[in-house]
């Protein structure tokens, strides 16, 4: 709210299982026509360098990984309202955490491993860099399969993450290339098409993990964790 305004947060019961927490502003609000992707990673209306383009992503993923859900109200010149709805504490829908479930969850994080990310698109680059580094990655981001040629050889790279349309390059080229220089390369490829045979026929041949965009940061973690352990 850059002009400023009034921020209203609160609580209520929904029912016996249920509570809900609503964050409410008297900002510009949403447009119609952008309110499907508010949740996409690195989607944004800010500015460059404005902000990580994480923040929804990061909060949808925590409030569903919790067994709860966000309604999104808003209209434009009036205001937003997100209602998150979550499971009260031991109303036994959900089970209960434990320190077994808590101890698992840092299997999809990095260990240190070199990874280098090609996507020409630049706020999406810098959003796939920071969140590769905050899950334990040592990250070098590049906008083109010719600056991911000028690279020295030492140290190699453990993983190459890279759109599968790039300027003057595909992808999976990229990734042949990459390879004579670093055999033991794992490669994730990233695509928003889905129904294209000849992108199907081509991530089986390069046998390479794809990945379907747009996609959550856990979605991310895991796609190249498995592709780390050969999967």
């Amino acid at each position: 709210m850059q002009e400023g305004g009034a921020l209203t947060i609160r609580t209520a019961w929904v029912d016996r299982g249920h509570l809900s927490l609503a964050v409410q502003d008297t900002g510009t609000g949403i447009p119609d026509d952008i309110r499907d992707h508010i949740f996409e990673p690195f989607f944004t209306t800010k500015g460059e360098g404005r902000g990580t383009r994480l923040g929804l992503s990061v909060v949808h993923g925590i409030v569903t990984r919790h067994g709860g859900g966000i309604a999104v109200e808003s209209v434009e010149g009036q205001g937003t309202t997100f209602t998150v709805i979550l499971p009260r504490a031991g109303s036994e829908e959900f089970p209960a955490v434990n320190d077994v479930a808590v101890a698992d969850q840092p299997a999809d994080r990095g260990h240190g491993e070199r990874v280098l990310v090609v996507e020409d698109e630049r706020t999406t680059r810098t959003g796939l860099h920071e969140s590769l580094t905050a899950l334990g990655y040592e990250v070098v981001s590049v906008a083109s399969g010719e600056e991911a040629g000028l690279l020295p050889a030492d140290p190699p790279f453990a993983l190459l993450l890279t759109d599968l349309m790039l300027p003057g390059i595909r992808g999976a080229q990229l990734a042949a290339g990459l390879r004579d220089r670093w055999p033991g390369l794992r490669v994730v490829l990233m695509s928003g098409y889905t129904d294209d045979e000849a992108l199907r026929r081509e991530v089986e041949v390069c046998g390479v993990r794809f990945l379907q965009n747009p996609f959550e940061i856990g979605a991310l973690a895991r796609e190249l964790r498995a592709a780390l352990r050969g999967e």
